[in-house]
């Protein structure tokens, strides 16, 4: 794909999500604003997340857990500087993120928010606006755009903070170059060298373990990766929300299986699953499968299906309370959805590996699958065709998820904050 194909399918994808007003800013500051076409010198292909001119301010040989500061802003709260990538509407990592931010304002915490590149809005009123609006009601929300030339030169490109939380790996980079807070964190929901080929991107991810900053973690299999690394941890557990997702304890649509298959994200082996679901609808014929969480049409395949794309999170509980079973993969982190299918009852087929075996257990709260097209036809055959296993993994699901409301996995969390805040008078 050359530059031109490149920014016409960004274009429609702005104009579909966003509408036209947003898209032609977009396009307009593109077009205008340099850093909006930064370019690796050796490869055309576009590149919003370039930080090749920060990694020359990089010390691999320092550790960059600590900033300057010695003491709290304040004693009456915390101070927190979250350094963000762009967001979009459907974002799940931000989504996770922003939840965070609304628990901790709502306790008290001060939060600002630094937007790596704001180019996408036309100010930072209107990135406040899109959080408030598009994913949680976070009141008073201090949003800001970091800017390069700044914190290149001056490094103090931020408010003087408590703590700076870098969320993805091109955020550590920036965040390891403020100086004016006492601890650094890395907010890590993935392991994002996995998200690359072997090559320039994987060890750019791959460094940011190694900048020292205090690892928060997705999974307890995260934290063991960060440990690798030797970096300070702390994990919790993908949460769901109960007013949205719970059991409605109604008749299921027999035969239906719901997959999340957003193609775009290599992770989630759509192609796999969707060459189970074409084997398995040979052996179950009157099964049904529908598809979410990408609005482009997925053609080619023998077996009856229905595509709902991008979905509001009410009708994504609509389809898991009606399916008949769920199916959801991840390859790197176990991801948002399990959670949220077993809150709704919905029995889960997950592929098996390390990642999802350290944090769901196999014939109790999810049916784990090997990794090929044929291991997983066969776990969707067996779980439509066995009332009992499909009853005992939706028990066993709705167990896995009693503890897990945000509000709980969040509140888990507050004892760290309360450690660190003790440990400041270092």
């Amino acid at each position: 794909m050359n530059k031109l194909q490149y920014l016409i399918k960004k274009t429609l994808w702005s104009f579909k999500n966003y509408g036209f007003k947003k898209t032609l800013h977009i396009v307009k500051n593109w077009l205008t604003v340099p850093s909006m076409r930064k370019e690796n010198r050796l490869n055309p292909k576009m590149r919003y997340d370039n930080v090749d001119f920060l990694l020359k301010k990089i010390d691999f040989r320092k550790n960059y857990l600590y900033g300057d500061r010695k003491s709290r802003l304040s004693p009456d709260s915390i101070h927190l500087s979250w350094i963000l990538s762009p967001f979009h509407i459907g974002s799940g990592g931000h989504q996770t993120i922003f939840r965070f931010i609304k628990f901790l304002s709502e306790r008290g915490y001060k939060n600002v928010l630094y937007i790596t590149d704001g180019h996408n809005f036309s100010s930072e009123k209107e990135a406040a606006q899109m959080i408030y609006e598009q994913f949680f009601p976070i009141q008073d929300l201090d949003v800001r755009f970091l800017k390069e030339e700044e914190l290149v030169n001056g490094r103090a490109v931020i408010d003087d903070t408590d703590f700076v939380i870098a969320t993805r790996y091109n955020t550590a980079y920036y965040a390891a170059l403020i100086n004016n807070c006492i601890k650094r964190f890395y907010f890590v929901q993935d392991l994002e060298p996995i998200f690359f080929p072997m090559g320039y991107n994987y060890i750019l991810a791959e460094n940011t373990y190694r900048l020292g900053m205090h690892a928060i973690c997705a999974s307890p299999w995260l934290a063991q990766q960060m440990k690798k690394y030797n970096l300070e941890t702390d994990n919790f557990y993908l949460g769901y929300d109960p007013e949205v997702y719970f059991n409605r304890n109604l008749a299921r649509e027999k035969g239906t299986v719901v997959f999340y298959a957003r193609y775009q994200s290599e992770r989630r082996a759509v192609e796999l699953g969707m060459l189970a679901l074409e084997i398995a609808a040979q052996k179950v014929p009157d099964m049904k499968a529908i598809l979410y969480g990408a609005n482009d049409n997925l053609s080619g395949y023998d077996f009856p299906f229905e595509n709902k794309g991008v979905i509001k999170y009410d009708e994504m509980a609509d389809i898991f309370a009606n399916a008949e079973i769920g199916l959801s993969f991840s390859l790197t982190n176990y991801g948002l959805t399990p959670t949220e299918m077993m809150a709704s009852g919905l029995p889960v087929i997950e592929l098996k590996g390390e990642n999802t075996e350290n944090v769901f257990t196999h014939v109790e709260n999810v049916l784990l699958a090997d990794p090929n097209p044929n291991a997983v036809a066969d776990a969707i055959v067996r779980l439509l065709s066995d009332e009992a296993l499909r009853a005992k993994l939706s028990s066993g699901g709705l167990a896995f998820v009693e503890d897990k409301s945000w509000n709980s996995i969040w509140a888990g969390l507050e004892p760290m904050w309360q450690r660190e805040i003790l440990s400041l008078g270092r």
